[in-house]
């Protein structure tokens, strides 16, 4: 297996997410296994594996701040020690069974080593496209900087960015349908992420 990055491991989203897991949040919807399913892999593999990403299981709470108004009316849960006056527990979203937190880097680039210890191989370059046989029918390797990296199967794990891989003026989804190409696309909604750096740790 030849794992290839434009630039390095984790240097884009998977690196900078908030990297917080939930187990049940999908739940209702098609993404609802795949979610529980990863949940419980990411557990796993912290057991599993001897490299620290961070991996902890934490209880999950919707707080409410407001500096100008009163919270008081929304404080449904004993507050925590290292809250505000201005912030209050409205409730709990999620217990240490069904939510857990990693550093994101971290995680991925323990996932490459481990790959690599497996016998993987990591390539940095920019993927210009996916070579097919003449026929068409079969995918026989990608382009990496102009050069052909053979291959009996190639798998495009970019997310939505995957629409962009061009390859012998056939789009990716037409590629994606013919044999020995996995198409890892996604669904995605926009949110908003806050990421705050302490000076003095929290005493849980």
């Amino acid at each position: 297996m030849v794992v290839v990055e434009r630039t390095g491991v984790a240097d884009a989203a998977s690196g900078k997410s908030g990297g917080f897991l939930a187990r049940d949040w999908c739940d209702g919807s098609p993404l609802a296994p795949l979610a529980r399913r990863g949940f419980d892999l990411h557990g796993f593999l912290a057991n599993s594996l001897d490299q620290d990403w961070g991996y902890r299981q934490v209880e999950t709470l919707r707080v409410i701040a407001s500096v100008p108004s009163d919270v008081g009316p929304y404080r449904n849960l004993p507050s925590l020690a290292w809250l505000g006056e201005d912030a209050a527990v409205y409730s709990q979203l999620g217990s240490p069974e069904t939510t857990a937190q990693i550093s994101p880097t971290a995680f991925t680039n323990a996932m490459m080593d481990a790959a690599i210890d497996g016998g993987a191989k990591l390539v940095a370059g920019c993927v210009d496209g996916v070579v097919l046989s003449p026929d068409g029918d079969r995918v026989t390797g990608v382009m990496i900087d102009g050069a052909i990296l053979s291959g009996d199967a190639v798998v495009i794990a970019m997310g939505p960015f995957g629409r962009c891989l061009p390859a012998n003026g056939c789009s990716c989804r037409q590629q994606a349908a013919r044999r020995a190409i996995a198409w890892c696309s996604t669904t995605h909604r926009r949110q908003n992420r806050c990421s705050l750096s302490l000076k003095t740790a929290i005493e849980r």
